[in-house]
């Protein structure tokens, strides 16, 4: 039997339980832009949430296991006749690079982020679900402005059916707890 796709954003707070710091466990917010196939087929704009735990290593770097979703779309209630929307889970692991390791005592400052995961997608038309899990990915930059608190901006890319792209511009703030 196959766990739902909503239970990973839980999976990814319980390994952050783990942690002995809970500087490195936190939540993110983010707005989403779509473009190309898909801002044509589902709509410009949509909003996400997530849950992550970082893991800090040498020299700038970390890990960050992150679940969440997205919704986007024309008619976000579903309740819209012929409107279209996705909703998108989400479980990646992403690689942090800060970029000024050794100037700030706490790793402020900006630093790239990428990452691969498991997206799984649920799209409506007029109605009609579809369903599919596939791979993506995002690349971005962000700024870390304190200990507890960063803004990002990346691209993020998967294809919820088979040739048609699924690209987005994200911009979020993500913060510590």
């Amino acid at each position: 039997m196959r766990a739902p796709l909503w239970l990973f954003p839980l999976f990814a707070l319980a390994l952050g339980a783990q942690d002995a710091d809970p500087k490195y466990m936190g939540v993110q917010a983010h707005l989403n832009y779509s473009v190309g196939d898909f801002k044509d087929k589902i709509g410009s704009y949509g909003f996400g949430v997530a849950v992550f735990t970082e893991h800090p290593f040498e020299d700038g770097y970390a890990m960050r296991l992150v679940g969440g979703m997205d919704v986007c779309g024309k008619g976000l209630s579903g309740g819209l006749a012929g409107g279209t929307r996705s909703r998108v889970f989400h479980f990646d692991v992403e690689g942090i690079k800060m970029l000024r390791p050794d100037s700030e005592a706490n790793l402020l400052g900006p630093y790239l982020v990428a990452g691969v995961g498991a997206y799984g997608w649920e799209v409506v038309t007029g109605g009609t679900k579809t369903h599919s899990v596939r791979w993506g990915g995002s690349a971005g930059f962000g700024y870390r402005v304190d200990p507890r608190l960063d803004m990002e901006v990346r691209a993020q890319y998967s294809y919820p059916a088979p040739g048609f792209a699924a690209v987005s511009i994200t911009a979020g703030l993500g913060l510590r707890f």
